[in-house]
């Protein structure tokens, strides 16, 4: 279903006025389809955190299962880059995770007698690492789309 009318220059930016916006009809629905969709993942990705990460699976599966809705148009940059924020948080977030598991591990093994300090703080700072650089791609993401604009330029 991918339309090899779409060029960066016309409807795919989302400009109202441009040709191909006000058009054909069905492109314009599918459009705007595309851009709630959009949002909604960007709110998914927002609530993560809070939500113990739940929200942050169901975003990617409506990524790649909506991502041929959005090809050809400044929203299929929008569905990648929160593609790849999902698995590069996710990375950092299981470095992290693996840091803190690992003096767990090696303080029960030594029966606390080991200091486990450096790895517990690594692992805390990989954690706050993720979190930040997540928020910051949310926030990022969620302000070129009100410009309607693509977020690889």
């Amino acid at each position: 279903m991918t339309s090899t009318n779409y060029k960066p220059s016309d409807a795919s930016m989302g400009v109202r006025g441009q040709r191909g916006f006000d058009g054909d009809d069905a492109e314009r629905k599918r459009l705007e389809a595309g851009l709630n969709i959009t949002r909604i993942v960007y709110v998914l990705h927002a609530i993560a955190p809070a939500a113990l990460g739940v929200t942050f699976f169901v975003a990617v599966f409506i990524n790649y299962s909506r991502l041929e809705l959005v090809a050809g148009t400044y929203l299929e940059s929008h569905f990648r880059y929160q593609i790849r924020t999902f698995w590069f948080s996710l990375f950092y977030s299981l470095l992290g995770i693996a840091a803190l598991l690992l003096a767990l591990w090696r303080w029960v093994g030594s029966h606390g007698e080991k200091s486990t300090v450096s790895l517990v703080v690594t692992g805390l700072l990989l954690l706050l690492f993720s979190l930040c650089w997540h928020i910051y791609r949310v926030i990022r993401g969620f302000m070129n789309l009100a410009d309607r604009k693509p977020m690889y330029a």
